[in-house]
C-alpha cells in the first residue's frame, strides 16, 4: 500500500495528517516496520523504553550472559564440577580430532575425483573454438578442490591441547569467562545505544508533531 492510497480511499483528507503519515518512512517506526501502514500507528507511537523490542532483546541477552558467568564461576569453586568439566573437555577434544580426521579423508577422496576429471579433460584435444569451454570446466573442478591443510592444522591444534590437557582446560575456562565478559560489555553498549536512539527519535517526533500542527488542517476535497 502506498502513502497516497490513504488519500484515494478517503482515509486522509488534509495535508497535516498526510505529513504525519509520511513520517512512517523516516525511521520513527523502525522497530515496527512490518506493521500495517496507518495514520493511527504514527499517532499512537509509543516511546516507552521498557516496551521497545530491541531494548528487551538486549536486556534478555545481557541477563543470560550474567547467568552464564555466575554458573561458570560457581562451577570453578566446586571440585567435583570441575573434574566433570575437565573430563568432558578431554572427551570433546578427542572427538574433534576424530571428526577432523574423518572429514579430511572424505575431502581427500573428493579431491581425487576432481583431479581425475581435470586429468581427463586436459587430455581432450579439442578445436580452438572450444578451448574456452574446456578451460572453464577445468577451472570449475580446480575451484572445487578442498584445502586439506585446513584439516591438518585443526587436527594438530586439538592434538596440542592434549599434550598438557589440564593446562589446556584451565586456559579454556579462562577464555570462556573472557568471552562472556566481552558479551556482557557488548550487550550493555547495545542497551545504551537503544536508549540514546529512542530518546533522539522521540525528540525528533515531538518536534515534528509540534511543527506539522502549523499546517492548516482544512479538508481537501477528493474529486471522482
Amino acid at each position: 500500500m502506498s502513502y497516497t492510497t490513504f488519500i484515494e480511499q478517503g482515509k486522509i483528507n488534509n495535508a497535516r495528517d498526510f505529513m504525519k503519515l509520511c513520517l512512517r518512512n523516516f525511521g520513527i517506526m523502525q522497530e515496527h516496520y512490518q506493521d500495517p501502514l496507518s495514520l493511527e500507528s504514527v499517532l499512537e507511537k509509543n516511546f516507552d523504553i521498557e516496551t521497545n523490542s530491541s531494548y528487551q532483546r538486549y536486556v534478555q541477552y545481557l541477563n543470560d550472559e550474567y547467568q552464564r558467568l555466575k554458573e561458570l564461576i560457581h562451577q570453578q569453586e566446586d571440585k567435583e564440577s570441575m573434574d566433570i568439566a575437565f573430563t568432558e573437555f578431554v572427551a570433546n577434544t578427542q572427538q574433534s580430532i576424530a571428526d577432523y580426521k574423518k572429514a579430511m579423508v572424505k575431502r581427500i577422496n573428493e579431491n581425487k575425483v576432481y583431479e581425475r576429471y581435470i586429468e581427463e579433460i586436459k587430455k581432450w584435444n579439442c578445436s580452438p573454438q572450444y578451448e574456452n569451454i574446456k578451460n572453464f570446466a577445468i577451472e570449475q573442478c580446480t575451484n572445487a578442490l578442498n584445502d586439506i591443510s585446513f584439516y591438518d592444522r585443526e587436527i594438530k591444534r586439538y592434538e596440542e591441547l592434549l599434550v598438557d590437557p589440564r593446562a589446556s582446560f584451565e586456559e579454556h575456562m579462562k577464555v570462556m569467562i573472557d568471552v562472556i565478559k566481552q558479551s556482557i560489555d557488548t550487550y550493555a553498549q547495545s542497551i545504551n545505544r537503544c536508549i540514546t536512539s529512542l530518546k533522539e527519535r522521540k525528540e525528533f517526533f515531538d518536534n515534528f508533531m509540534e511543527e506539522v500542527n502549523n499546517i492548516d488542517n482544512k479538508t481537501i476535497e477528493h474529486y471522482e
